[in-house]
């Protein structure tokens, strides 16, 4: 049993050594802290779940990558953790041990949120974005360029879903114009046949 964690539980996500969940709209995490990773102002680890700063209720989904956690709260994007390749979402690559808002999104409904190993995705309003590592073509950007904020996905529209691996992003979508509905496409790296296109 999780300390403190005995009813309210609607999320969770599972880091490399952290995890996190929404409860009762609020946001705590537990375990390794060294990259900001818990999201309440330190940098310290803990053996039982943190009140996340800022995310007290309201929260609505959750998203935990590798060292860097998301969430949506009051429907904004806010971001926390490890911020090396910009996969925060601030504007810039400093690690972050509380959540910052990720201005850079359009204002709009947020269907989906995922985090990666160093990159994140959303979808706003039926449109895919990504920042963060980008050295696989994982943004989906047509460059291998880091972006240290969100960065709109090329040739694909109408996302409903998405969702990130270590260094590629698959996403759901429908084609209207030729009336079909929940396809596939993935990009980024593909060393293990991970974008499941037969090569």
């Amino acid at each position: 049993q999780v300390s403190g964690l005995v009813s309210g539980v609607t999320a969770i996500g599972a880091g490399a050594s952290f995890s996190c969940a929404i409860v009762s709209g609020a946001v705590k995490c537990w375990g390794i802290g060294a990259l900001g990773e818990l999201g309440n102002g330190s940098f310290s680890n803990s053996s039982i779940p943190v009140q996340v700063t800022g995310l007290t209720s309201g929260v609505t989904k959750l998203t935990v990558g590798s060292n860097h956690a998301c969430a949506v709260m009051n429907n904004s994007v806010y971001c926390w953790g490890k911020n090396s390749n910009g996969q925060v979402g601030d504007n810039s690559n400093t690690n972050r041990n509380t959540p910052v808002q990720i201005n850079m999104l359009p204002v709009g409904q947020i269907q989906s949120l995922s985090a990666g190993n160093l990159h994140t995705c959303a979808v706003v309003n039926f449109t895919a974005y990504c920042w963060g590592a980008n050295g696989s073509y994982q943004l989906g950007d047509n460059t291998n360029i880091d972006k240290l904020i969100p960065t709109s996905v090329m040739g694909i529209n109408n996302v409903t879903s998405i969702a990130t691996g270590a260094s590629h992003s698959c996403a759901i979508y429908d084609d209207y114009i030729n009336n079909k509905k929940n396809l596939v496409k993935c990009w980024g790296s593909n060393a293990s046949g991970e974008l499941g296109n037969g090569s």
